[in-house]
């Protein structure tokens, strides 16, 4: 009988070897129909209507912040209406494999993949990237000494104050680099130097 038990036990050790590693797939990036980067027209049907809402700006960037019940903010770039931040501590919400508020560090992990807790504001996260949108990050609040969910944040904003300086910077070669080509492609009036006026004489 004991040998028995001994294989079993084996079998299932080695499927636990064998099964795929988890990972963040890209419906991780939504809440309840509210896709990041997706337009913001949508959110009162898939989250009724917003209690109040409130402008604030994230390490620079200008965000208007919906507020809805259950616990649920939603940010959106006011310029272009695109969803840019989900805030989700709703304890009754449920994520892809049953991920829920309470949820343990072991559960966390077998659906979105190992990986190491990080301490940043005060609080513990674990951070997912989006496989099909680079930028796109869902973080995981966790409790301290076990680990287990606290509340989910979807972002596309920067998370740290070094990071949006990098983005920033980035933002600001890119902006040179686009204006030094739409330079280059206008026609250059040289009639003050060469004596001409409409390129005639």
């Amino acid at each position: 009988m004991m040998k028995i038990w001994q294989g079993i036990i084996t079998v299932f050790l080695l499927l636990l070897v064998t099964l795929p590693v988890s990972a963040a797939e890209p419906e991780d990036f939504s809440c309840k129909g509210v896709v990041l980067g997706g337009p913001s027209d949508g959110m009162a049907k898939a989250l009724g209507e917003s209690l109040f809402d409130n402008d604030r700006l994230v390490y620079g960037v200008h965000v208007r912040y919906y507020t809805f019940q259950h616990d649920v903010v939603v940010g959106v770039d006011p310029v272009t209406s695109r969803v840019v931040d989900i805030v989700i501590k709703d304890h009754n919400y449920r994520a892809r494999g049953d991920v829920r508020y309470g949820a343990t560090a072991y559960w966390i992990q077998h659906v979105y993949g190992k990986q190491a807790r990080v301490f940043m504001d005060g609080a513990t996260w674990y951070i997912y990237e989006n496989p099909a949108q680079k930028g796109q990050r869902l973080l995981i609040e966790a409790e301290p000494t076990t680990g287990t969910l606290l509340s989910w944040r979807i972002t596309s904003l920067s998370i740290t104050e070094e990071e949006a300086d990098q983005r920033e910077s980035s933002q600001e070669w890119a902006n040179h680099e686009l204006n030094a080509i739409l330079m280059g492609q206008r026609d250059i009036d040289t009639s003050a130097v060469d004596g001409t006026k409409d390129g005639k004489k």
